[in-house]
């Protein structure tokens, strides 16, 4: 399987913030501690989220399990299974692994690896609802909603974007979404009604992430009854 080369470090707060709630290069940086996979100077996606999810599974019991190329979680009403395919024919190549549960959300967080780039997949516990978010599920404070945000400026495996997406009743709805210029490095929810995002750009002569710089801030808003951006 080849490992896209993906832009992906994300940070849930702007500025100076504890590490506790820093990202990683899949989940925040507290799941991803004690994970050698994910500590690796090149490393790769898919060996940071498997390390995850052994880490995960040897806390879960039998609520979560592995079985060769099948993951087996067990939901209030249903038993859902999602088999691997790990192929190295392209389109068809799809590996899931396992990245915790989140309370506020009621719902488990996988990572979702294909021959090239990766996406998110969120799986609401009592209605066994799926989503599929482009980053890691941050959820706001009521965990009425939860951002996203996936900065891939130059390889196009993965969406350059910032989705808000919506959670009632069991149902996910994806509310907002941006594809800006500029890389969304970082966010934060500020309150239940906006969050803050750093912005990442780099000048036209650069041609690779090493030329990203932080160019101030961004954020998302609800107005009336949607949402909209701020640059």
């Amino acid at each position: 399987m080849r490992i896209a080369l993906t832009y992906l470090i994300v940070v849930l707060a702007v500025g100076a913030i504890p590490d506790a709630f820093a990202f990683g290069y899949i989940a925040p940086e507290s799941i991803e501690t004690g994970v050698p996979e994910c500590s690796e100077k090149n490393f790769n996606t898919f060996r940071c989220a498997r390390g995850i999810e052994r880490k995960e599974l040897s806390a879960k019991g039998n609520a979560v399990r592995r079985s060769g190329n099948t993951l087996r979680l067990r939901l209030e009403k249903i038993t859902v299974s999602l088999v691997d395919n790990p192929t190295e024919s392209g389109d068809s190549s799809v590996s899931y692994s396992y990245l915790g549960f989140s309370r506020k959300l009621n719902s488990h967080v996988l990572h979702v690896q294909y021959y090239e780039g990766g996406a998110y997949m969120v799986i609401h516990q009592h209605s066994g609802q799926r989503a599929f978010p482009s980053g890691y599920p941050f959820a706001s404070p009521d965990g009425q909603h939860f951002l996203s945000i996936s900065e891939d400026m130059f390889a196009g495996y993965s969406p350059n974007n910032v989705e808000i997406w919506q959670v009632r009743s069991g149902k996910f709805r994806r509310v907002a979404n941006y594809e800006p210029e500029w890389g969304p490095r970082s966010g934060n929810w500020a309150s239940v009604r906006h969050a803050l995002i750093e912005k990442q750009c780099y000048a036209p002569e650069e041609s690779n992430p090493t030329g990203l710089k932080s160019c101030g801030l961004a954020k998302v808003e609800r107005s009336g009854s949607g949402w909209k951006l701020v640059e």
